[in-house]
């Protein structure tokens, strides 16, 4: 058995390139971790090949809605989060991990950590480039602490819908509200 050249993986890990021995066979090579070369995930007992957390920064996240709606009206926004990579993930969907929010400018007008009960509680397993979608309505008025709205009509103008997962990745969505 020689030495085994070392190769960088694209997530900046160190690892060993797989090299046949006498017989032809690829020889067994661990992965370096800062230090000296460990077990294959194979023989710690783990299942490489089952799915991981979704990671944020490769989770493509959208809203869609209604470009123009009257101030006495009701927005219903489509959100979605999308599996951007090339294997299986595990989404987890809670008010912890997903916020929409609305502001007008630097106003803050509206937000589901206002109402947790309005995001919903998944759990499920994307395979690459699938989705996992839903709905929100939002009533146009401000939202405060423990599903309080204000009653006052908002004013027409700019508004944009912020959607976050894991406090990372964003979307957003620019709509008019007009009287």
């Amino acid at each position: 058995m020689g030495v085994q050249p070392e190769a960088i993986d694209p997530d900046g890990r160190r690892s060993r390139v797989r090299q046949p021995d006498r017989f032809g066979e690829p020889e067994p090579v661990g992965v370096t971790v800062g230090g000296p070369v460990v077990d294959e995930p194979q023989s710690l007992g783990l299942d490489p090949s089952g799915p991981v957390a979704c990671d944020p920064l490769s989770t493509k996240l959208s809203v869609t809605g209604f470009q123009s709606v009257k101030t006495k009206g009701k927005q219903t926004f489509s959100l979605g989060l999308t599996n951007n990579t090339a294997a299986n993930c595990v989404l987890t969907l809670s008010p912890s991990t997903y916020v929409l929010k609305v502001s007008s400018g630097n106003d803050r007008i509206w937000t589901t950590a206002d109402c947790t009960k309005l995001v919903p509680v998944k759990k499920t397993t994307l395979k690459p480039g699938a989705s996992y979608e839903f709905k929100i309505d939002w009533t146009l008025k401000r939202s405060k602490p423990g599903c309080k709205l204000v009653d006052k009509e908002l004013g027409a103008g700019t508004y944009v819908a912020t959607a976050s997962f894991q406090s990372s990745g964003n979307a957003r969505f620019v709509m008019q509200l007009k009287k």
